[in-house]
């Protein structure tokens, strides 16, 4: 909530070291496909659930958890000032909002998925600690990383 109300940088004027608020659409070196869909996306969680009898095997049927996956290969963020580099691996950030798809698992129905995900070209106001690029990671932009905490925020906009 507080991150949409937070006053937002341009990438062009980001520097080293500061913990900063971007906007922009999202762009992507590679995209990644949702399991068991042909959904191409930057960042996914993917829920699936199986109907089944309770915790202890008795009583009525409900929907029961059965796999939570959370995965991201980093992307680009554009806001036309520049672009920044987006290092989250999934288990690091905290995604509000985006885009929903769910269905059945099964011929018989017995399973369902729901997956939200963030797709190339949507736009998103991220919160972060800028950094310059290690590793693997392109060279020629800078990059944000999770905050002190431990948490990269992104949330997505009207």
């Amino acid at each position: 909530m507080f991150l949409k109300l937070k006053r937002r940088t341009d990438v062009g004027n980001l520097a080293q070291g500061d913990d900063r608020v971007v906007e922009g659409k999202v762009t992507a070196a590679r995209e990644m496909t949702v399991p068991g869909t042909s959904t191409k996306c930057v960042f996914f969680f993917h829920l699936t659930e199986a109907w089944q009898h309770g915790p202890r095997g008795r009583g009525r049927k409900m929907w029961v958890p059965q796999n939570v996956r959370q995965k991201c290969e980093g992307f680009y963020l554009e806001d036309g000032t520049g672009r920044v580099w987006i290092a989250g691996d999934g288990e690091t950030m905290d995604v509000q909002g985006g885009v929903e798809e769910s269905g059945p698992i099964g011929k018989k129905g017995k399973g369902r998925y729901l997956a939200r995900m963030i797709r190339v070209g949507d736009v998103v106001r991220v919160r972060g600690i800028v950094d310059k690029p290690r590793g693997s990671e392109p060279g020629d932009v800078m990059v944000m990383r999770p905050t002190k905490k431990g948490v990269l925020q992104v949330v997505f906009r009207q």
